[in-house]
């Protein structure tokens, strides 16, 4: 009896601790329009977008059903663009010696680039992207390895007090540095 209340009082105070010092458990996910959302009882991440491979544009909103939309991407759920357009093309491996992405993207036989207009909501504190700076897919398409890179032209809601951005790209509010979690509109592999 003692050792189940002991074990009771541990999970109640893991529990409480969690709540109280931040730690974020999100209970929700759901599709909402072109983005997948992920929710706990006071705010939203977006963990991917849902492109269709012909809109241009991609507007992260405020709020979603009420909730401030502050992440693209989670803790350990990153964000990125779910392409349906390629989903019929099996995925190209590189060879093993082709260890970081650059390579990766130049053993290809070509290099398609899309160009993204990304707006970010006033709300958006946190990118987590995949830990690189190009979003990028590769596959074969009629017999060739194809590098699909997405390029991104960046507006941050004016409002938003954690980023702004210049020219297209995204810069941190604190340090004034830009955020190298994008390929931008002006970098190419050619």
């Amino acid at each position: 009896m003692n050792r189940s209340k002991t074990i009771t009082t541990i999970l109640t105070i893991a529990t409480l601790s969690l709540a109280v010092f931040g730690c974020d458990i999100y209970s929700e996910r759901w599709e909402e329009g072109d983005f997948t959302c992920v929710a706990n009882s006071e705010k939203i991440y977006i963990s991917s977008y849902n492109w269709d491979g012909e809109t241009m544009e991609i507007t992260i909103p405020n709020e979603i059903n009420g909730k401030p939309v502050t992440a693209l991407g989670g803790d350990s759920d990153y964000f990125y663009i779910n392409n349906s357009k390629l989903e019929e093309y099996p995925y190209y491996t590189p060879p093993a010696e082709y260890t970081n992405i650059k390579d990766k993207i130049l053993s290809c036989d070509e290099i398609v680039y899309y160009d993204i207009t990304l707006n970010l909501g006033s709300n958006l504190k946190s990118l987590n992207f995949s830990g690189t700076p190009f979003a990028y897919e590769l596959h074969v398409v009629d017999g060739k390895n194809v590098a699909y890179v997405y390029r991104f032209y960046v507006n941050c809601d004016e409002a938003n007090v954690y980023h702004f951005s210049k020219d297209g790209i995204i810069y941190d509010s604190v340090s004034e540095q830009p955020i190298k979690k994008f390929c931008y509109w002006n970098e190419s592999f050619d």
